[in-house]
């Protein structure tokens, strides 16, 4: 499978020889300059090269840009787990495509699959510091495993420093997709293990959306969802960063469903396990650090809905549960706004075509504007 990558080689200008990358003893370090050098690193993590360890304790670095060219990417950590530092130099990775279609054992059989747990420039990474790093134009279709950009998972303990993301279109469905990462989790209940985000930039070019029209997922313009092993046993700090990107969350099952419309989806975390505060007084947002993070709305996610409030209505379920029903942009002309049914007429609602009674509200603008979504049931986050 890495054998295609021989023909990426680039001039080592320290040596004026072909090198996809090299180790020096001495420091622990690995630089790679080359694609081939990047998918090596992938395989001695992935194969679980006792020589290297995982790399742990080590640093891998960039000695230039990489272009992945759109080539089908494993990540590094694809069911074991990255253990070193990586420090991009300021260096780019772009074009990195990943498709659950082409890559998943479900679709191509045990045997062909290359993709195991997650989706990511790294799959797992666990307790060092990923730095110094521009991940552009990224392409990854996933369904049922969680996507970042960066790192499909991460664990409590490592570091995001000074990274930015541009150009990616992440596609998921019923997990975590994030613009850095997708599942943040802690592998113990030590409230002292910090998963620290600082100088991240998430510009307005990146598109992070839902497959199959489904709002069955779970998206964060930084984090797709915080899942600490049990309440308290993570925090979770954000630090000067810049969200914009486009979080096209097109959650119908939450708005017919659900109260609040978007509940797994915010600009900074699309999911925070135990937010609303229990019995015993604890909060998940008391474990989240955050300063001088700065969002930036648009229009894209401002989505129209029709609002069902009335008794006898299938989506009512009692006084002050009200509903919505998203409207598609090309669907604007399928549903009758004046039709007015009899009460306890059962109305039937779907996609292309529903009623209204009289005194319910037609064409509603639902705008978003959370910053941490709360998942099924609990309590999305606008302000800090």
């Amino acid at each position: 499978h890495f054998s295609e990558w021989i023909v990426w080689c680039e001039l080592n200008p320290e040596t004026s020889e072909v090198k996809d990358y090299v180790y020096d003893e001495g420091n622990k370090t690995v630089t790679v300059y080359t694609p081939a050098g990047l998918a090596w690193v992938a395989r001695m993590v992935n194969t679980n090269d006792e020589t290297w360890n995982w790399f742990g304790g080590m640093t891998v670095q960039l000695g230039a840009d990489i272009d992945l060219a759109g080539a089908l990417w494993v990540p590094i950590g694809n069911y074991s787990t990255f253990d070193g530092d990586f420090n991009g130099n300021g260096h780019t990775v772009k074009n990195m495509r990943m498709n659950v279609y082409e890559q998943e054992a479900d679709y191509v059989g045990e045997e062909k699959a290359t993709i195991k747990r997650c989706f990511g420039l790294f799959g797992y990474a666990t307790g060092g510091t990923i730095k110094n790093l521009t991940v552009d134009s990224a392409w990854v279709f996933s369904e049922g495993k969680p996507i970042g950009a960066v790192a499909g998972v991460a664990s409590g303990g490592t570091t995001f420093e000074n990274i930015t993301v541009k150009n990616c279109t992440l596609n998921g469905y019923q997990n975590g997709t994030g613009g850095v990462v997708g599942n943040a989790y802690s592998w113990t209940n030590d409230e002292a293990t910090v998963l620290t985000l600082k100088n991240i930039t998430v510009d307005e070019t990146n598109v992070f959306t839902t497959n199959y029209r489904s709002g069955d997922t779970l998206i964060g313009g930084l984090i797709g969802q915080v899942l600490p092993l049990e309440k308290g046993g993570m925090k979770t700090v954000l630090k000067n960063c810049e969200v914009s990107a486009k979080i096209m969350a097109l959650n119908d099952v939450a708005a017919n469903y659900q109260y609040y419309r978007y509940r797994n989806s915010g600009m900074l975390i699309g999911t925070l396990r135990y937010v609303d505060m229990d019995a015993e007084g604890f909060n998940a947002l008391d474990y989240v650090e955050i300063d001088n993070v700065n969002v930036t709305y648009d229009t894209w996610n401002q989505q129209r809905y029709c609002e069902f409030h009335e008794a006898g209505h299938p989506s009512y379920a009692g006084e002050g549960d009200w509903k919505f029903f998203r409207i598609d942009e090309d669907d604007n002309g399928n549903h009758d706004a004046t039709y007015v049914r009899e009460a306890g007429t059962v109305v039937v609602a779907d996609m292309n075509q529903h009623y209204h009674y009289e005194d319910e509200t037609h064409d509603l603008l639902l705008v978003f504007d959370q910053l941490i979504g709360a998942g099924m049931g609990g309590t999305c986050v606008r302000t800090l």
